[in-house]
Parts: structure tokens; C-alpha cells; sequence
């Protein structure tokens, strides 16, 4: 084999254990597999949004190396939503490798197969059945939503106290799901001089023709509707709602979880053309509890809900979706801390012993000080393992879902609230089964940029000029907004008002509206330098109202935007407003997300208590990247030309030349390295960039000693070190290139 073979060799070989590493990072992790089960009606679209929420976020967990190198598999088991097939697929369960269960879908299934997960000891979490019996008494069953009781009674609430209803009507499934939430209903409205007028029950497809028929002669007759409560599953929902809409005068109507279900909603669009021509033909000002809306999550339902429109999954199953998606992010973590208590242990625990570990860990999740942030909200558990949170009222509108004006959120402490008995009587505060809760306003938000510019890498600092207005119902205290990154916070012209109107096709609502042209500050992160990505942010939120009595939502109606573009789409019209050169926008988001305080405030009654100070943050966002192409030609170019002149210091015969030809790469990078060294802010840390020039002084000094020793080298005029000299030769025309591929891929996988 000839030395140029050789060297060829050597190339070729170096070059593919750079490719291996940059595409199979975790080629030498453990291939050993966890598994988590997942029970629902898998052939059917409720189960089809469970499925996707819980693969999306064990994707994510799988890309980050799984669990301590282990990659996380989901076991699917179908119950057809029926609960003898539900207590045959938990057989199935406790039998397989499964650490946990993801599911069931329904009441009654995770009712019919929870004495089983009991009794074997593995752990399930639902993130849909809320029926209260699942997780009371048995302490393997968690769930991420809220319960029966808690849904009921908040309706209750919200018909009377928020919508000003006198009396009601209930119809409901006396099943598990239905019974409980009919109960809870009719027992809060006792309390507070609702009146139920009329109550139809059913148990099988027959019983509800009838009872549906019954209640349709009686409405027929009534002189003014009361609101009728839907205790029902989406199936019998979807038939009432279509029947009534056919009445002389439209009923009132308000309902539980399941008018939020995947199946309710693609129902409509696939089986009814009136509802998919004209959106809200049937579903027009329903209310409903959901368990989540986009509007008033934060920042991860964002995130998540932009991969699950690039997965193109259905918008309609994004509800179930997000549910079993923080299911699953339980679940794991659930797991991932059993897997390091079983490491510190240093020994190997049984399958057996790793579930009840798995459950012992939920458990610990019972403080809002160790919650799991999930995209719809913070996760810990009370003492029957169900999730603690709010229960989001919505409203159907143009057959969307929407977040209604008035929610009511929990109160986790009681002391620094005033005249608390007077809030109660004013419908500020309600009380039910030991829970309290403050009614807050929900204001709209819109934003309207004229002209982004003046960008300061500097002073981190960039100038917006733009429109900023609130629409709300009766009255708002707008005076005291707290822009949290403002970089003058004496700014006494920051707010101008230029119009305040009320609507014309909404009752009471009021539209007020402000110019804003002022500097931000902004947190800019130069790693990635000249490749890096920034975010210009606007943030506020009130001064004295917390999130227990405002909640902002963005106005994309208002702002004529999709919620798929208020989260990121890019857009022709950002081009209009941006004028900072050398930059482009990537995408703006809109979005509400909650700034909290656990800080005791230096009162000792609150040490040790599960309080939290929560505010409304609104947040606008434009996200901007670099011109790289025009940032290469204007300063990149030079150095590309340097490090192109060092190689031909390697097929120059004068060694002095070629050692020159390394000093002025070391002088000429310095420089360079200097004058963009200057241009940054004062950071301590070293940006993607400076590795090019260290890459440039590399190779530079590899010029100067490789020509060096061949300059002492050649002055022995022998044939042998001839020889020696054109090896070297050889290597050094392999290796420059080489060490220049190496540095790029190696920067690739540490960046990547």
C-alpha cells in the first residue's frame, strides 16, 4: 500500500467516525426499553387524541435520551369504552412490562378496571374520567383533571351568580359520569336559590328517546327558559343540542367536560352541514367546562400546541390531546425518580417493586411548591389523588371554543383576603365543599406594531412603537399596567389613550385604546453568534389585581389573526413594521402566562402554608434571526479567504513564506476577532463564532510548526529527509481540511 493510499485511508476513516457521531449520538446507550401502558378506545377519535397527546410528549422525552438511557414505549390496549373489555385490557396490563397506566378514557371504565390496578399495584392516571369514585379509596388512581363535584357545583355557580339564571333544568346519564355531576349540580343549587324546574334521567338509548321527547314538550311550553345542565357524554350532548335548535326560541344551554371532547366536536363537523357551513349553527353560546383552553394557558400550551399543528394532528382533539399529554409527562417523572432512587439504592429493584415506587412518587407530587408544570397548568394532587387546578369556563362561538368572560379561579389561602363574608355575598368569592373560589374578569388584549427598530446589542434594548387595547365587560381598571421589561420606568408618556367605544355587537363591552412608543429591554444570548435567533419581548400585567380577579386573553379576533398564527405563523405583514437591518422575523406570538410569588412576605402564618401570588402576564413576542448570507459576506468573507491562503502554505517550497503566511492569519484573525469582540455586549461566555477564530489560530500555529521543523528539515540536504520533508508534506494537506471538517462537525453535535 502506497503512503498516498494510506493517507487516503486515514482520511476517509477519520471522516466517517465524524458522521457516526454527529447522527447516532446515542449509539452507546442502553437499548433496554420502559414501558407505560395506555388504556382508552383506541379505534375511536377520543382515543386517537389520547394516543397523540401521550406519543407527542414521550417523542419529545425519547429525543432527549429518554429516562437514564432508556427510551419510553407506549403498550396500547383498546377497551372499546366499555367496562368488561376495560377490566380484560387491565389484566392484560398488570401482566405486561408496563411501570404505569395512561387512561381510561371514560368513568365507567376506570371505574371497572381500578380495583384491578389496585389489587396488582400499578398505577393508573386518567386525564378524562371524573367521576369521583375512581380515585376515592384507592390510592393507585390519579387524575390530571378535575373531578365530577368540583365541575358541577362550579356550573351551578356560573348559571346563577355569572349568568344571572333563576332556574334550571337537568338532564343526565345515570351512569357514574353522569350521576355525580347531576348530584353535585342539584345540591349547589339549593344553596343558592337556583331552581330546578325540571330533572330527566336516562340509562340506555331508549330511555333517552324518550326522556329527550319528554323534555322537548314541556320546553315547547315554557314561557321563559331556564338554563338546562347537560350531564351527559358528547353522544347524547350532540342529539339534544341538534333537537333543541329547532325550538321557536333557542334554550340556554351549559355543560360539563365532554362538550370538550374530540368526538363532540368532530361530530358536529362531519355529521351535521349546517354546523360545518355555517360554524356555530348548533353550538352558538354554549357554556361549558373545559378542561383546557389555549387562551389562558401559558407559555408550554403554546409550545405545545405549535408541534401539535406541525404533527398535523386534528385541532379538534387538542383538548383530550393536552390532557393526556401531561398525563404522560407524570407519568415519567413519576418514573424517572424511581429510576434514580433504585440508582442511589445501587441495586436492582423488581417489576413489582419499581411500580409501587411509581406510585409513592405520584404521591410526593402534593404540593404546588413540586408540581409538574403541564400545558394545562401546574399538577400536584390532594389527599384522593386528584389534580389540584382551575376549571376554565368556555363559550362556543363560531364553533370554537372560546374562553368565556367571567372564570372563577381557586383560592389556596384565605388570610390576606379582606372582608371575605362581604365578598361572598357579592358573588366575588363562592364557597363549595370547603373550597373557595374568586370570580375573575377576563379582559381581551390586542396588539398592533407601527415600527420595530433601534435594536442596541449594547444596552439590550430595542424600540416599539405600537397599538395596545383592552375589551371587557363593564368596568376595567386600566390605570395600573406594569410594563415588566420597560427600560425607563418613569416614562410619563407611555400610555396615550385614542379611542374608548363601546361595542355594537356586544352588549357591554368596551374596546379602549392606546399608543405605546417607548424602549424594552430584552435578554439577548449570543452563543450562537452570528447564527443565533433572538426574542423581542413586551410584557405587562397589572399592578394591584392578581390572577384571582383578572385573567388576560389575546384578542386574535381583534387582531384578525388564527390561534395557529397567533402562536407563530409567519406572515407577509411583520415585514412592514420591521425595520432593524440585518435581521428578519421569524414569527410573533401572542399569549397569556402566569407570573407567581411563593414568597411568605415575612409573615410566619404563612410559612409552611400552600399559598401562591399569582398575576396575568400578557406577553408579545417577536422572534428575529440573522441574515447570515449577507453577515457572511460582510464579515465572514475575509477569514474565509485567510483560512483558504493557509493552505497553500503547504504547496509552497519556501518555508519562510509559509511561516509568514501563519503569522498574518494570527495577526489579520486578531483583528477581526477583535473589532466583533467589540460590537458585543460585555458577556462571560464564549459565542459560536470565537470557535471559527480559535479554529483560524489552530491552524495557524500548525502552519508555523510544521514549516518550522520542515525549514530545519531540509537544510540536512539528505535524500532521507527529502523523503521525511514530502510526508509530512503530504500529511499536512490531508490534515488542515480535515481538522477543518472535525471542528465543524464536532461544533454541529454540541450545538445540536
Amino acid at each position: 500500500m502506497t503512503l498516498k493510499t494510506k493517507f487516503g485511508l486515514f482520511f476517509f476513516v477519520a471522516l466517517f467516525f465524524v458522521i457516526l457521531l454527529s447522527i447516532g449520538k446515542n449509539v452507546f446507550l442502553s437499548d433496554d426499553t420502559l414501558y407505560i401502558a395506555i388504556a382508552g378506545p383506541m379505534k375511536k377519535s377520543n382515543g386517537e387524541a389520547m394516543l397523540q397527546g401521550a406519543q407527542l410528549y414521550l417523542d419529545h422525552v425519547n429525543r432527549q435520551g429518554g429516562i437514564a438511557g432508556q427510551q419510553v414505549k407506549l403498550l396500547q390496549f383498546d377497551d372499546e369504552n366499555e367496562a368488561n373489555k376495560a377490566k380484560e385490557r387491565a389484566l392484560e396490563i398488570v401482566n405486561s412490562d408496563a411501570l404505569a397506566v395512561i387512561g381510561h378514557y371514560t368513568s365507567g371504565s376506570s371505574l371497572a378496571a381500578a380495583p384491578i390496578y389496585q389489587q396488582q399495584g400499578i398505577a393508573a392516571i386518567t386525564g378524562s374520567a371524573t367521576a369521583n369514585e375512581i380515585t376515592e379509596n384507592n390510592d393507585w388512581y390519579f387524575r390530571v383533571i378535575f373531578n365530577n363535584s368540583d365541575q358541577g357545583a362550579l356550573l351551578a355557580h356560573y348559571t346563577h351568580k355569572v349568568l344571572d339564571h333563576k332556574k334550571a333544568y337537568v338532564l343526565f346519564d345515570e351512569d357514574p359520569y353522569g350521576k355525580t355531576l347531576a348530584a353535585t349540580f342539584i345540591q349547589a343549587a339549593k344553596g343558592m336559590q337556583l331552581k330546578i324546574e325540571h330533572q330527566w334521567s336516562f340509562n340506555d338509548s331508549t330511555s333517552f328517546d324518550k326522556q329527550l321527547t319528554k323534555m322537548v314538550n314541556i320546553l315547547e311550553r315554557e314561557d321563559e327558559y331556564g338554563m338546562l345542565f347537560l350531564a351527559t357524554h358528547s353522544t347524547e350532548a350532540i342529539k339534544v343540542i341538534t333537537r333543541l335548535r329547532y325550538l321557536e326560541r333557542k334554550v340556554p344551554m351549559i355543560g360539563a367536560d365532554a362538550l370538550a371532547s374530540s368526538h363532540f366536536i368532530q361530530t358536529f363537523k362531519e355529521q351535521y352541514p349546517q354546523e360545518k357551513n355555517y360554524p356555530g349553527y348548533y353550538t352558538d353560546g354554549i357554556y361549558l367546562a373545559s378542561p383546557f383552553l389555549i387562551d389562558i394557558a401559558g407559555k408550554r400550551a403554546q409550545d405545545f400546541q405549535r408541534e401539535f399543528f406541525d404533527k398535523k394532528y386534528p385541532k379538534e382533539s387538542i383538548a383530550t390531546s393536552a390532557m393526556y399529554y401531561d398525563a404522560a409527562m407524570v407519568a415519567v417523572e413519576a418514573i424517572k425518580k424511581t429510576l434514580e432512587k433504585g440508582k442511589a439504592k445501587g441495586k436492582t429493584i423488581s417489576l413489582k417493586e419499581k411500580r409501587e415506587a411509581v406510585k409513592d412518587s405520584l404521591w410526593q407530587l402534593s404540593n404546588i411548591s413540586n408540581a409538574v408544570e403541564g400545558v394545562t397548568g401546574d399538577i400536584y394532587f390532594d389527599k384522593n389523588g386528584d389534580a389540584i387546578k382551575s376549571i376554565p369556563i368556555g363559550i362556543y362561538k363560531s364553533g370554537i371554543g372560546l374562553v368565556a368572560s367571567e372564570q372563577y379561579q381557586p383560592l389556596s389561602y384565605l388570610q390576606n383576603i379582606d372582608n371575605l363574608l362581604q365578598k361572598v355575598l357579592d358573588n366575588e368569592i363562592i364557597h363549595f365543599k370547603g373550597k373557595f373560589m374568586s370570580r375573575a374578569q377576563v379582559v381581551y388584549v390586542g396588539i398592533d406594531f407601527n415600527d420595530v427598530s433601534e435594536l442596541n446589542a449594547g444596552s439590550s434594548t430595542f424600540t416599539a412603537d405600537f397599538y395596545l387595547w383592552f375589551r371587557f365587560k363593564s368596568q376595567f381598571n386600566d390605570k395600573n399596567i406594569n410594563f415588566v421589561n420597560i427600560y425607563d420606568p418613569d416614562d410619563s408618556n407611555l400610555l396615550t389613550q385614542v379611542l374608548e367605544q363601546e361595542s355594537s355587537i356586544e352588549q357591554g363591552v368596551t374596546t379602549k385604546t392606546y399608543r405605546i412608543k417607548t424602549q424594552f429591554k430584552v435578554d439577548l444570548d449570543f452563543r450562537d453568534y452570528p447564527l443565533d435567533k433572538q426574542v423581542l419581548p413586551i410584557y405587562f400585567r397589572h399592578n394591584t389585581l392578581t390572577r384571582n380577579n383578572l385573567i388576560y386573553v389575546p384578542d386574535l379576533r381583534g387582531m384578525n389573526l388564527s390561534q395557529n398564527e397567533a402562536q407563530g405563523a409567519n406572515s407577509s405583514e411583520t415585514k412592514k413594521f420591521f425595520s432593524v437591518g440585518g435581521w428578519k422575523v421569524n414569527h410573533m406570538s401572542f399569549f397569556q402566562n402566569t407570573k407567581t410569588n411563593d414568597s411568605t412576605l415575612g409573615l410566619l402564618e404563612l410559612v409552611g402554608a400552600q399559598q401562591r401570588i399569582e398575576y396575568s402576564q400578557f406577553n408579545a413576542t417577536v422572534e428575529i434571526e440573522r441574515h447570515v448570507f449577507n453577515f457572511i459576506l460582510k464579515n465572514l468573507l475575509p477569514t474565509l479567504f485567510i483560512v483558504m491562503l493557509g493552505y497553500l502554505a503547504f504547496f509552497i517550497g519556501d518555508y519562510k513564506t509559509a511561516v509568514g503566511i501563519g503569522v498574518n492569519m494570527i495577526v489579520a484573525s486578531s483583528l477581526f476577532h477583535l473589532k466583533m469582540s467589540s460590537e458585543m455586549p460585555k458577556i462571560d461566555y464564549i459565542f459560536l463564532m470565537e470557535y471559527f477564530f480559535y479554529m483560524i489560530y489552530f491552524l495557524a500555529i500548525f502552519i508555523i510548526v510544521v514549516e518550522l521543523s520542515l525549514g530545519l528539515k531540509g537544510s540536512e540536504k539528505t535524500e532521507g529527509s527529502q523523503l521525511w520533508i514530502a510526508r509530512i508534506k503530504y500529511f499536512s494537506r490531508v490534515f488542515y481540511p480535515l481538522m477543518i471538517i472535525i471542528f465543524v462537525s464536532t461544533i454541529i453535535i454540541l450545538k445540536g
